[in-house]
């Protein structure tokens, strides 16, 4: 029993022995496994990532061939770098016959290295040397420059001075050659170091020039002296976008050698203005305009010529020109006495009233010029006969006043109402009409809102609507009083008449060309609308060609020119001052025009009566002898007497308002009455009486 119990506990003790050396194998080859499958998924996985970065490679490789300019130029383009920046060059200015009115000349950045400047070397130095070069050619103090040379001693990059002129740099490159080839050939005394220049570079840079000075400045406007920017008005603001270029740049990167390349981006110059201006006629208004101003003067003087068959403007002077280089010079009309007691606000504002284009920037009551317009929309609505006569005996009782004309013409033909300016007969015709029409064919012709022409700084002037007229306001309106037209508008308006009825929009800028020569855009002449038919014309150029030779114009007669015209005389508000704003706008030939002039005189001094003094009519023959002798027109005919000025030069006449006994101001070619303005119209619909 013992014997069996013993042999029954070895036998366990064998089974768990075997049982714990089964596990111990079976643990191993369970290890075994685990440590093989593992391997055979690193092996896969390696290979993968090498199967990939071989893919990566070749895909890398393939895009360094086919892109990798492209790919540095993008790059290049969005990184912020601080390269040298390739100036572009502002696009230059041109009259009709391609005479540089605006352009941009090559100038320098002066680039100071102070540490190149400062440093020493075995054999050479270069501060003494290079600040006395700065001196020498340019003239700088020695003060500044080592100042910027303490100041910025590491640094290797200093704008130190714009606008250096070419012969300047073209001056000191020489000075370096020859000091450096100097000191290269022996020494200097005991110090072996010898003295050289260096750290002094040159950058690109434009300036903007205006080689005719102070001609056609309220036509060009002016920009930035680099270029970049317009600064104020004219062509320059209008046509920015076209004048400005682009920005090249150059810059450095690393290649894969660990060698330095650059990218360079050229710069792309901007366009070409080519204008309708023609600088011999606009010195030729110069001229005179300026000659106005300083004897006998005025408060404002403009002229324009135009072509009446495109509506190009081949001229435009305002007064109080002023130099384009140095648009904030005022010594041209102040006294340096005169600057020194100005204010700061004093002086802003006489720079403002310089750079004002009174020709489209100022609205005024035109007055007799404008009855052309009346009398036009008349005769294309039926209302009158060409033929037609009208009774003026002096005077009109509307709306409770009486509305004198300048004198008693008695029985009239509608050609001779325009030749001797008759208020009376325009009133009739206007009352005919009515406020629907003569509103209706005012806005045709271009009167109260903008021409449009491309210059900044276009006013709309201000006319009344239909509905707002009473019948004292209709019949003021009828001979060119009570409302605010500007000179473009009014010389737009002629050109309509005159050419046969085609309306052209006013512009100043004929072409476009970019930097290479092509043309970007021709302007090519806006014909809006049809205003009158051809017959009106007809007769509105025979009516102002009568009134040149006969009429109130005669002031103005060219022996065998055939000068056509219109004056116009508009008392000003207030009533009371007795200022007036004289006018006379004429073309020639008038049977085939060629050219409108237009000259306003906006209350001239050195007289006592200005609506007497005949300076509109001064001026503009003045100006038409100069341009007749340029633009080729000549005598056609001889043996004309010169006739005596019209009667209608008269002083002015007082009349009552037949209501309140309140007294009238009836002045030369219109009458004049009081009124305020507002935002619908100049005064009320009907007329006040002179307060």
């Amino acid at each position: 029993m013992y014997d069996e119990m013993q042999k029954s506990q070895l036998n366990k003790k064998k089974l768990k022995k075997r049982l714990k050396n089964n596990s111990k194998k079976n643990l191993i080859d369970s290890s075994n496994g685990l440590y093989i499958y593992m391997q055979k998924k690193l092996v896969f996985l390696f290979f993968t990532i090498i199967l990939a970065l071989f893919a990566l490679s070749f895909k890398l490789t393939g895009i360094v061939t086919n892109s990798g300019e492209r790919y540095k130029q993008i790059i290049f383009e969005q990184q912020d770098t601080s390269g040298r920046t390739i100036p572009f060059k502002r696009g230059d200015i041109l009259d009709r016959n391609e005479i540089f009115l605006a352009t941009s000349e090559k100038v320098y950045n002066l680039i100071l290295e102070p540490k190149i400047i400062n440093e020493s070397g075995s054999t050479h130095r270069y501060k003494e040397a290079t600040i006395k070069a700065l001196i020498d050619v340019f003239g700088y103090e020695r003060d500044r420059i080592e100042t910027v040379l303490l100041e910025r001693e590491n640094s290797f990059y200093y704008r130190f001075d714009r606008q250096v002129s070419h012969e300047k740099v073209t001056e000191f490159k020489e000075y370096v050659r020859e000091l450096n080839a100097s000191n290269a050939r022996g020494d200097n005394g005991d110090d072996q170091r010898r003295e050289r220049i260096a750290g002094v570079n040159f950058e690109d840079e434009y300036k903007r020039v205006y080689p005719q000075n102070q001609v056609a400045s309220h036509v060009l406007g002016y920009s930035s002296k680099d270029g970049t920017v317009a600064e104020w008005g004219g062509i320059e603001q209008q046509y920015n976008s076209e004048l400005v270029g682009t920005n090249g740049k150059e810059t450095g990167y690393i290649n894969n050698a660990g060698m330095l390349e650059r990218i360079r981006k050229e710069s792309v110059d901007g366009n070409t203005i080519i204008t309708t201006i023609d600088i011999n006629i606009q010195r030729i208004l110069e001229k005179h305009s300026n000659g106005f101003m300083q004897e006998p003067g005025a408060e404002n003087v403009g002229i324009i010529v135009m072509d009446p068959n495109n509506g190009e403007i081949l001229g435009m002077a305002s007064n109080h020109s002023f130099d384009l280089n140095n648009p904030r010079d005022l010594s041209l009309y102040y006294t340096p006495e005169q600057l020194e007691v100005m204010s700061d606000e004093e002086k802003s504002n006489a720079l403002q009233q310089s750079w004002r284009n009174f020709t489209i920037s100022d609205a005024f009551e035109p007055g007799s010029t404008t009855k052309i317009f009346t009398v036009a929309a008349a005769l294309e609505e039926g209302i009158v006969r060409q033929n037609e006569t009208f009774v003026c005996d002096g005077h009109q009782q509307v709306g409770g006043f009486t509305i004198k004309c300048t004198k008693q013409h008695g029985t009239i033909t509608l050609e001779e109402a325009l030749m001797y300016s008759c208020n009376d007969a325009l009133m009739q015709i206007g009352a005919r009409m009515g406020s629907e029409i003569l509103s209706k064919y005012k806005r045709s012709m271009g009167l109260g809102s903008k021409t449009n022409i491309d210059i900044p700084g276009e006013v709309t002037g201000i006319l009344y609507d239909a509905k707002d007229m009473g019948s004292s306001t209709l019949a003021t309106n009828a001979f060119g009083q009570n409302f605010t037209t500007t000179m473009i508008q009014v010389a737009a308006g002629y050109a309509s008449i005159i050419n046969g009825g085609t309306y052209y929009e006013p512009h100043i800028v004929r072409k476009i060309v970019n930097s290479n020569g092509s043309v970007v855009k021709t302007i090519e002449p806006n014909a809006v609308r049809e205003t009158v038919g051809k017959s009106t014309s007809e007769f509105i150029k025979k009516a102002l060609f009568e009134t040149i030779e006969a009429g109130t114009g005669t002031r103005v007669w060219l022996e065998g020119y055939k000068i056509a015209g219109k004056t116009g005389t508009a008392e000003k508000l207030p009533r009371s001052a007795n200022n007036y704003l004289l006018s006379l706008c004429g073309f020639v030939p008038y049977d085939n025009p060629k050219i409108i002039l237009y000259v306003v005189v906006d209350q001239p001094h050195g007289t006592t009566d200005q609506s007497r003094s005949g300076y509109s009519s001064i001026l503009f023959k003045a100006v038409m002898e100069d341009l007749l002798e340029y633009i080729d027109v000549f005598p056609e005919r001889t043996g004309n007497e010169i006739l005596e000025p019209d009667v209608t030069n008269e002083a002015p006449e007082e009349t009552e308002n037949t209501q309140t006994g309140e007294t009238l101001v009836e002045v030369q070619d219109e009458v004049s009455e009081e009124s305020d303005e507002s935002s619908e119209g100049i005064g009320s619909p009907e007329a006040l009486p002179v307060q």
